[in-house]
């Protein structure tokens, strides 16, 4: 079956590094796209601006770039209850790619003053079981949320 052609501008940007085998890359872009198709093209040039997408698309920045990522979400009024429950599976991921991904997302949340008296005591509780996580990343992201 063909992919589907994504007219999304910052797909062929030329300042684009790469490299092939990044997984990084694919998801990045798809998540670029849809905000693009879905009409967030003012949201997606603020992100470019602050070189979000360089930071996700990086392995050794990418938690960097999801708290940037949540940052704007949040500004925009964006994040949703919904996103917030489909990360919650990751959180104990045997994965540590969406361990990371889905921590850095819960510690950028607790930055949030109004997220962070609503849901404190349950997010509370998951990133403090993340505190002993094996990645040292996820666990300076866990120190990040205690840190806001």
């Amino acid at each position: 079956m063909p992919l589907p052609v994504i007219r999304s501008r910052s797909l062929f940007r030329k300042d684009q590094q790469h490299t092939e085998g990044n997984p990084c890359w694919f998801s990045v872009q798809a998540l670029e796209s849809v905000l693009f198709k879905v009409g967030n093209e003012k949201l997606v040039r603020v992100l470019g601006k602050q070189k979000a997408w360089i930071l996700l698309e990086n392995p050794q920045t990418h938690h960097e770039g999801v708290c940037l990522l949540v940052s704007v979400l949040l500004r925009s009024g964006l994040v949703t209850p919904e996103i917030i429950q489909s990360l919650l599976p990751w959180v104990n991921s045997p994965m540590e790619n969406f361990r990371v991904t889905s921590t850095a997302f819960l510690a950028q949340l607790m930055s949030d003053p109004m997220l962070r008296r609503r849901s404190c005591l349950r997010l509370s509780y998951i990133l403090e079981e993340r505190s002993q996580d094996r990645n040292s990343i996820v666990r300076q992201m866990v120190v990040r949320a205690w840190e806001i």
